[in-house]
């Protein structure tokens, strides 16, 4: 009995090491990993908390300046988007009290390109940080191989999202299929990755008072500032957008990247934003679910997300869908909230009663001043369309415009409002050298008040070969 029982563990042992790396259960493939964190992410982990990644540094400017020209360069009908993106107006208010003309163009100017965007308010952060989690989940899917980034088509509602990815409703231009993962029972199928796979992240999020709170021992700690240098030295996984976008991201502080005394500094910059609502506290290890609804976040049913069919809706006219992927449930499946302030971007017809429309020639000239624009943009990027069939496709007719000016638009509808709601921000800033907690609007901005980032540990098995190296 003993002879067979060792006999029996050398014979498993040899089927390790013969079996195929790349064969469905290979040793290879049953190594355990967990995703790499991008740049400047610094582990934390407490007794009283659940392991968090946050950011080294403060949300520097030159990420915003690349969401607002990326918002700018695919939601080209709906020009408004990115103009609600942009920050308050540095040219007034407490900037001009340093006479500083450099001052006055914080936000654009390549000086201040590493230091810290302000002027934004808790709201205008949380859509940020849903499309810096769209691009970071699209880097991945870049960096596995399977598929390549394709700008030049991406307009409007044809851009990459989390939530319609993980749902059926988009998939990505492919580059070499097969280093997509293989259907069950199949050789040859293959099938869009999942949650199930490890490859993505959760949605980026504010860190709460606790977190920051640990995350400023963290960084006082000397034996973990090899790790918080070693987390600036990694390429910053938005320079692919930054390039087609024809943006400059060395300017002259971009040196500061790779010092760790840059990194996780609480004593200087600028006051942060949190996830708290005020009045609301933390808990012993809870989940970010539980977090994010203690702080407004909805179940995911109160966005009506289902059909008179019981299907997922289809993705809006932005393509959005209304809730977010928050955290990677016990089966490994993904668990959807819906944020506290919820829109849907749907097309409208507007039908305007204008008493100059006589003749062709002036409806001409009308449509031309609307969409011509638009129009030689897509073609310019290579979209094979005829003048007509663009507008068809807009629900606009020439002929219906000869009494009556038939205008297609977006109509943003408000699933949940909740913006009168007051936020949580702390920290020292140079108006107010003390480290002390306070609370403002959720719609109202600072010129001294930024941000810093969460990215949740799923702590979920990915594959050797989908494991980032940034």
């Amino acid at each position: 009995m003993k002879y067979t029982t060792i006999t029996a563990a050398l014979l498993f042992l040899l089927l390790l090491i013969v079996l195929p790396s790349n064969a469905p259960g290979g040793n290879s493939d049953r190594a355990v990993f967990t995703q790499n964190p991008p740049q400047a992410m610094v582990l934390v982990e407490t007794d009283s908390l659940l392991p968090f990644y946050i950011s080294a540094i403060e949300e520097p400017n030159v990420n915003w300046q690349i969401y607002v020209s990326w918002l700018k360069n695919v939601f080209v009908s709906y020009p408004q988007v990115w103009k609600e993106a942009m920050p308050a107006d540095t040219s007034t208010g407490i900037w001009l009290q340093y006479n500083d003309p450099m001052l006055e163009q914080h936000f654009e100017h390549p000086a201040f390109q590493w230091y810290p965007v302000t002027g934004v308010s808790w709201l205008q952060v949380q859509s940020y940080l849903e499309w810096k989690t769209d691009r970071l989940n699209e880097a991945i899917l870049i960096k596995t191989g399977a598929y390549s980034l394709q700008m030049r088509s991406t307009v409007d509602e044809n851009n990459f999202n989390t939530e319609a990815y993980l749902c059926n409703q988009y998939d990505p231009y492919k580059n070499k299929a097969d280093n997509l993962p293989r259907l069950m029972d199949s050789k040859h199928g293959r099938r869009n990755f999942e949650v199930r796979d490890g490859l993505f992240f959760p949605q980026y999020r504010l860190p709460t008072e606790d977190e920051w709170e640990a995350a400023r021992s963290h960084a006082s700690d000397p034996v973990n500032r090899a790790l918080i240098q070693d987390a600036l030295s990694k390429d910053c996984f938005l320079e692919p957008w930054a390039d087609y976008l024809g943006m400059q991201t060395d300017g002259p502080d971009a040196k500061r990247k790779g010092k760790a005394d840059f990194g996780l500094n609480y004593t200087y910059g600028v006051a942060e934003w949190l996830l708290n609502l005020e009045g609301v506290m933390g808990g012993y290890r809870i989940s970010d679910a539980e977090m994010l609804q203690r702080n407004g976040w909805l179940n995911f049913e109160s966005s009506s997300p289902y059909d008179s069919y019981g299907e997922i809706e289809e993705k809006d006219s932005m393509g959005r869908l209304p809730f977010r992927f928050v955290q990677v449930s016990g089966i490994n499946k993904p668990l959807y909230l819906t944020p506290p302030v919820s829109y849907r971007y749907r097309w409208e017809t507007v039908v305007e009663r204008n008493p100059h429309f006589k003749d062709s020639a002036y409806t001409d000239s009308f449509l031309n001043a609307e969409y011509g624009n638009i129009y030689q943009l897509l073609k310019n990027r290579g979209f094979q369309l005829d003048w007509n069939g663009f507008l068809a496709q807009r629900g606009i007719y020439a002929a219906s415009l000869g009494a009556d000016s038939l205008k297609y638009s977006y109509k943003r509808i408000l699933l949940s409002d909740n913006s009168q709601w007051k936020r949580c921000f702390i920290g020292s800033s140079y108006t107010d050298p003390k480290a002390v907690k306070s609370s403002a609007l959720q719609s109202s901005a600072s010129a001294d008040r930024g941000f810093r980032c969460v990215l949740p540990y799923t702590g979920a098995a990915v594959l050797k070969r989908y494991r980032v190296k940034w």
